[in-house]
């Protein structure tokens, strides 16, 4: 029985690794691979800036900031330089901070953690001529989210 047995074992395992088979011309024929795994997307994110409205003196624009990558973000930094002498005069969905022509802007608790290849928006109103575009404008992550792998979760007693 135990002979049997382990017969048994040994025929599912060389028919498992292909050992023992031969195909056409005597070549062993190899085990199917899986494809490589494909690259995840780079983490990070993105920003898009777009004027919704002008008046002779002001205007106000929208800025997308996109989650990149297959893992979510939390907390964001937007940076960019305004073409001449535009001015944020009031902004919501984010805290700013501006230094002649360089403004920066750094996500709130509530929209800074936007899931992986999505999006939150902030806007604002500034001063002078509405840009067509700014110049050099970039986003950052602050943290890249992971979620907690079952090992790691707390035990329940």
């Amino acid at each position: 029985m135990i002979v049997a047995t382990l017969a048994i074992f040994m025929a599912q395992r060389l028919h498992a690794n292909g050992a023992g088979q031969r195909g056409a011309g005597g070549a062993v024929p190899t085990a199917a691979r899986s494809p490589a795994p494909s690259p995840s997307r780079p983490l990070g994110c993105s920003a898009s800036f777009a004027v919704a409205s002008a008046w002779p003196t002001g205007f106000q624009a929208n800025v997308t900031v996109r989650s990149n990558g297959s893992a979510a973000i939390s907390g964001w930094t937007v940076t960019w330089t305004f073409p001449s002498d535009q001015t944020v005069m009031q902004l919501w969905n984010g805290r700013y901070a501006q230094t002649k022509t360089a403004v920066r802007v750094e996500s709130e608790g509530w929209n800074g953690s936007p899931p992986a290849a999505d999006s939150t928006t902030f806007g604002f109103v500034g001063s002078g001529p509405a840009p067509t575009a700014v110049q050099s404008l970039t986003c950052t992550v602050s943290v890249v989210s992971r979620s907690p792998s079952p090992s790691m979760s707390p035990s329940r007693t």
